[in-house]
């Protein structure tokens, strides 16, 4: 699964509810084996898959070090994905994502705090000619304390992937992916820490749900995904639980327990 911290699951990255906060702990000391660690969930790759929406409940993890200088990150997101066309390397695969985070000042995102965000890989990456440069765009909008609708799907008129929060765009691909990605899109939902002693977002007694997981056609209507399949996990402490939702279709549980340790 890749994610705004970068790498994917499935290679193994509106409605207002209450507010649900988590009394987290993170672990104590440094942040260090700085990588992508998630726990979520992943749907089949079709070419009839355009786009994928979530809406994903509101939680506050704790991060390794003073939640506000730390060097780490943990987010939650709404994915679209697809193996590149032109490379056969996995590294080449395109991705574009939208959803919540808390950034420390120090994680090298620029900012800090709660902030909703999209991300997605730039054309150079699916032709593996990023070179020294980046290889993904990061937009960060405002801070966030409630559940949200985070959205992530190719607009008919344009071709491009437009990322955005309740349908109000954080930002639209530069380019279209079309002959650049592979045809088989597939949906990714998921928590996701750049350290294995942050927190995902949710507690055993307060998970984070993620429903309303959804698709969208080559038109633009949306419709359930009716099967997301659990993506394995790196620490027994992230879990990851797929149910029927009572909205329809599935929804995702994501929490870290426990919290603190691994």
């Amino acid at each position: 699964m890749r994610g705004v911290l970068g790498a994917c699951l499935s290679a193994l990255v509106g409605a207002v509810a209450a507010v649900s906060w988590s009394a987290d702990a993170a672990v104590p000391g440094s942040c260090t084996n700085r990588s992508n660690y998630h726990a979520g969930g992943y749907t089949a790759a079709t070419t009839a898959v355009f786009g994928s929406r979530a809406r994903i409940e509101f939680n506050n993890p704790d991060l390794c070090e003073a939640d506000a200088t730390s060097h780490s990150a943990s987010v939650v997101w709404s994915m679209i994905t697809a193996g590149s066309a032109t490379s056969s390397s996995p590294s080449a695969d395109g991705w574009a994502q939208a959803g919540y985070g808390q950034f420390g000042s120090q994680s090298g995102f620029g900012t800090s705090g709660f902030h909703v965000f999209s991300q997605y890989t730039l054309k150079c990456k699916s032709t593996l000619t990023c070179g020294s440069g980046s290889s993904v765009k990061t937009e960060f909008g405002g801070t966030v304390t409630v559940s949200h609708f985070y959205e992530n799907y190719v607009r008919a008129s344009d071709g491009r992937i437009h990322m955005g929060v309740d349908g109000t765009q954080l930002d639209v691909t530069n380019y279209n992916p079309s002959g650049d990605w592979a045809p088989e899109y597939e949906g990714q939902f998921a928590g996701e820490v750049l350290h294995p002693q942050s927190d995902i977002a949710g507690t055993s007694s307060d998970v984070t749900t993620l429903d309303y997981l959804q698709k969208y056609s080559s038109s633009g209507s949306i419709a359930f995904f009716q099967v997301v399949h659990p993506a394995p996990v790196p620490y027994t402490r992230f879990h990851r639980s797929v149910t029927d939702a009572s909205v329809g279709g599935q929804r995702l549980d994501i929490w870290t327990s426990p919290l603190g340790s691994f």
